[in-house]
């Protein structure tokens, strides 16, 4: 079965965090999962002026396989769409967008995670500090990213977690 390779730009932060957690900057996510899902619904053919790029600080690879070609939708009465997959293997800014947005939720929901176990675990534990843990933990440098930025994500959900009385704590 073929395979083709899409390549996303996510920014630094996110690449650093997709590297530690996946172990390389190639994805290859399980059919029918949401980002396997997302990629499909905005792939297109690859215009004709497109050159991979050669600078990946920024990048990561998305690696999909091919479906079948005959794979046929039934439209009308007796009209019939056949999409090939096989050669879309290009996204646009606005799937960009929205494969980087799928990826950002995964970032935040860790990181959220992480700093309820942490916070909740030890509660002599700074914010700060639990914020350098996950960035040391996940190989994500300060230079990219500032501790002040996490830190006010931090507190707005716990903010939304309490105007909603949700215990951001689960058993």
């Amino acid at each position: 079965m073929e395979r083709m390779i899409i390549d996303v730009k996510v920014g630094k932060v996110l690449r650093e965090f997709i590297i530690s957690t996946n172990g390389s900057e190639v994805l290859d996510p399980q059919k029918d999962t949401l980002l396997w899902c997302r990629v499909k619904q905005h792939l297109l053919l690859q215009p004709a002026h497109y050159v991979r790029i050669t600078d990946r600080s920024e990048y990561i690879s998305i690696i999909m396989r091919g479906t079948r070609a005959g794979r046929t939708y039934n439209i009308d009465y007796g009209r019939n769409l056949q999409v090939h997959t096989l050669f879309r293997s290009y996204l646009d800014e606005s799937g960009q967008s929205a494969i980087k947005t799928v990826l950002e939720k995964e970032f935040k929901k860790t990181f959220r995670d992480y700093m309820k176990g942490c916070l909740n675990n030890n509660d002599k534990m700074k914010i700060i500090d639990a914020i350098e843990e996950f960035c040391m933990d996940h190989n994500i440098t300060l230079i990219n990213i500032s501790i002040s930025t996490l830190q006010k994500d931090w507190y707005r959900y716990r903010l939304k977690c309490s105007l909603n009385n949700v215990c951001p704590l689960i058993f």
